[in-house]
């Protein structure tokens, strides 16, 4: 099986975890060569119009914009994107197409002190305060906001007249007011055909690509999410606008998977205590340490009777729970584990995770050979670089680091 795959922008977590996926699940996705700093949309255009592919997934940001960055920035106008983004309905007369699109944040891309001064000024601005903005700021950033809508509004009317396999409308902004909200909603009420509205913007490709992938081999696996402790299910985490057990479900329905509780993937949830917090602020504890060494023995049993078992380590923001990963480390095969992830948002790590686990599920069911060889070596390739990156370097080193330069 061959797949299409345009990414958000070129990013690892973007462009390459999808690809990797791919070779996990035992597919070829393939990518065109974009340079985000002089994007060939005509060049792409010709690319997706090629036959061969299976499926094709699409960022529509990338195509009409280059990628997520130049979408909140650039300010080619509505009728040059519009007529950039005019030939996807073809696509589907050959292949499947799987679009995603995103909804402009409330927040400006922030490269510098300057950006995040800004980026408060505007915040306080839609909450209703008289703030003061640079001359041209508010109408600049308005101008690309209305085209930015509008495009959302243009990729929706393609849907209702000829619905693709699925569109997803991501959104990284999570900011109950403000006009990324009126959007959100707008968009809510006009949605028709398959696809869904989905909070994050990240892990949406390899969410959708799983989709992809799981459609393409007639596939409806069933994932059972277990939290720990149960009440995180409950949690708004940081940078989320609804609960842990909400979120995780909009995730595997957005995956073509559907929920049950005799999985054929168990996706393991460590939530937080509470309120989320940061992962450089740790917390060691009785209730910690039980909660770890409780999910750990889930996993043992669950591996021990032949399951599936994927981790979602989201006790904190932006790194790994050391303590979980260290209970892991004694009490589990780490290379059995269907998934992990424990990056950046919430979101970024269960859709991670969720994605990962399916496409291993789907690896596994290739028959043996050739294939089945380079899709397990994918998959444990995958598997130790997310506790290499999310665990050792981003809750162990990255502090370190940033101590030694604060001294």
């Amino acid at each position: 099986m061959k797949i299409a795959y345009l990414p958000l922008d070129d990013r690892p977590c973007t462009s390459r975890f999808p690809r990797r996926l791919g070779a996990i699940a035992g597919v070829a996705v393939e990518s065109p060569a974009v340079d985000p700093y002089n994007p060939d949309s005509e060049g792409v255009r010709l690319w997706l119009l090629g036959e061969g592919e299976h499926a094709k997934v699409i960022s529509v940001d990338m195509l009409a914009y280059g990628g997520l960055v130049p979408s909140r920035e650039i300010l080619t106008p509505f009728e040059e994107c519009a007529d950039t983004i005019s030939f996807l309905p073809e696509i589907t007369e050959t292949s499947s197409v799987y679009l995603f699109h995103s909804i402009m944040r409330l927040s400006p891309t922030i490269r510098s002190p300057g950006d995040g001064e800004l980026a408060e000024s505007l915040r306080r601005h839609w909450q209703g305060e008289k703030v003061e903005l640079p001359p041209g700021c508010l109408e600049r950033y308005l101008a690309i906001r209305k085209r930015n809508f509008a495009l959302n509004c243009e990729i929706l009317r393609q849907h209702r007249r000829k619905p693709y396999s699925y569109l997803i409308f991501c959104s990284d902004d999570t900011a109950p007011y403000g006009p990324a909200a009126a959007e959100r909603k707008e968009l809510e009420k006009s949605f028709e055909g398959p696809g869904m509205i989905l909070p994050g913007a990240d892990e949406t490709g390899m969410l959708l690509l799983t989709r992809a992938i799981l459609d393409e081999r007639a596939c409806r696996f069933k994932v059972c999410p277990l939290f720990f402790p149960d009440d995180s299910r409950r949690v708004i985490t940081k940078y989320e606008d609804r609960t842990l057990e909400d979120l995780v479900g909009r995730q595997i329905e957005a995956s073509g998977a559907v929920a049950g509780k005799d999985g054929d993937l168990y996706l393991l949830v460590s939530g937080p205590l509470g309120s989320q917090k940061e992962a450089l602020f740790q917390e060691r504890g009785p209730e910690t340490q039980a909660l770890c060494a409780s999910l750990a023995e889930k996993a043992r049993t669950l591996l021990g009777a032949g399951k599936l078992a994927a981790i979602a380590d989201v006790r904190y923001a932006n790194g790994a729970d050391k303590e979980l990963v260290s209970r892991l480390r004694e009490e589990v095969p780490l290379h059995t584990l269907a998934s992990y992830a424990a990056w950046n948002t919430t979101g970024n790590s269960t859709g991670t995770a969720l994605a990962h686990g399916l496409c291993r599920r789907l690896g596994l069911s290739l028959p043996p050979g050739p294939l089945r060889t380079r899709a397990e070596r994918s998959h444990r390739e995958f598997l130790m670089e997310r506790f290499m990156d999310d665990w050792a370097y981003q809750s162990i080193v990255r502090p370190e680091i940033n101590d030694l330069l604060q001294k």
